[in-house]
């Protein structure tokens, strides 16, 4: 049975836009570095689209500033790859499918966390003797220069980020999008014991003062090309923990929190790390556990200096012998719990090389 022309012209559209992925693909490969690459191409869509049999290319993106900062960099790579005589256009646009994205549960034993958080001081290593500060649209320490972050609100750390970590993988068992906002319910009770906090009043009283923390927040994130990633976000939309607006009101048995959609942006692109629980609850100190974020961030770590480390753990320290002390017993610590292979400091440079196992 022979094929209508409307069928053909729809194959060869569809072999068409599988070639010009490829060819694209090929030529950025051979152009870009490694970095670019992944972040770029791994998941870039191309859409064909045929007239008087020439073709015409869409290269479809999240955002507004990926189209456009894509299209500056490497918009020439592309249109040297496409032949002008079979493709009369290039067009760089926005997704018209609502983008959601479902985090891969891996089980009790795993979190994902976004890069930006475990190579910045957003969730810093503090003493529970040293108040915590309040920051108001101040720029935090990040280790590298693919982002810059942007905070308001009172200082978060380590136990922060636990609990945080633990609302986003009850998110995942959902089993809804994150940019769906699912309700996230749990017991007080459930959740102190799954971040390793003794079941009590206090603690009780600790983990709804976390909560309120992650409310009041307001966070931007904003990309190496110049595009946000978040902006103005609070990490937490809003939580129901007692029955009334006073402080002395009566606890719910369960307690119901909600994130913020636009969080999905954080994780969209792979760009996050999943860490092993246990092991980081197993961790005493809070600089093992930003630690262990850090570098497992990293398939590779590459050298840096104890300074770097020092601001971009957001440690209270100001003399860099202090903390190069207490940096010494982390990562003895991170290599007897078998995450580091090895690990050693330059005397004479202070520069921090590890090897994960």
């Amino acid at each position: 049975m022979k094929k209508s022309r409307s069928g053909k012209m729809a194959e060869n559209a569809e072999e068409k836009k599988s070639h010009y992925l490829n060819v694209v693909l090929r030529d950025l490969g051979a152009k870009l570095s490694k970095r670019d690459y992944d972040s770029w191409c791994k998941e870039l869509t191309i859409e064909c689209s045929t007239e008087n049999d020439l073709c015409g290319v869409t290269l479809i993106f999240l955002e507004k500033a990926q189209a456009q900062y894509f299209e500056e960099q490497f918009g020439e790579i592309v249109r040297k790859a496409l032949p002008s005589e079979d493709v009369h256009h290039i067009k760089y646009e926005l997704t018209k499918q609502p983008v959601q994205l479902f985090l891969p549960n891996y089980g009790e034993s795993y979190r994902h966390v976004p890069n930006e958080f475990t190579r910045s001081a957003l969730f810093a290593v503090g003493a529970k003797k040293i108040p915590r500060r309040l920051f108001k649209n101040e720029v935090i320490p990040v280790i590298g220069d693919n982002v810059s972050i942007t905070y308001t609100g009172e200082e978060l750390r380590q136990d922060d980020e636990d609990v945080w970590l633990q609302l986003i993988f009850l998110c995942i068992l959902s089993d809804k999008a994150i940019d769906d906002s699912p309700t996230i319910e749990f017991t007080p009770r459930y959740f102190c014991k799954i971040v390793g906090w003794p079941v009590s009043g206090y603690y009780y009283t600790k983990l709804e003062k976390v909560i309120e923390r992650l409310k009041v927040t307001g966070l931007k994130v904003s990309a190496r090309n110049g595009g946000d990633k978040v902006s103005n976000l609070s990490l937490i939309r809003k939580y129901y923990i007692r029955k009334g607006a006073e402080e002395d009101s009566v606890r719910l048995k369960t307690w119901q929190v909600w994130l913020e959609p636009e969080i999905v942006r954080l994780f969209a692109r792979n760009s996050y790390t999943t860490l092993e629980w246990d092991m980081r609850m197993s961790f005493k100190s809070a600089l093992s556990k930003w630690l262990h974020g850090y570098y497992k961030s990293h398939q590779k770590p590459f050298p840096v200096k104890i300074e770097t480390l020092m601001k971009g753990c957001g440690s209270k320290m100001t003399c860099i012998r202090n903390f190069k002390k207490e940096l010494l017993k982390s990562l003895e610590e991170l290599k007897k719990a078998g995450f580091l292979a090895k690990w050693e400091v330059n005397p004479k440079t202070d520069i921090v090389t590890v090897t994960r196992t």
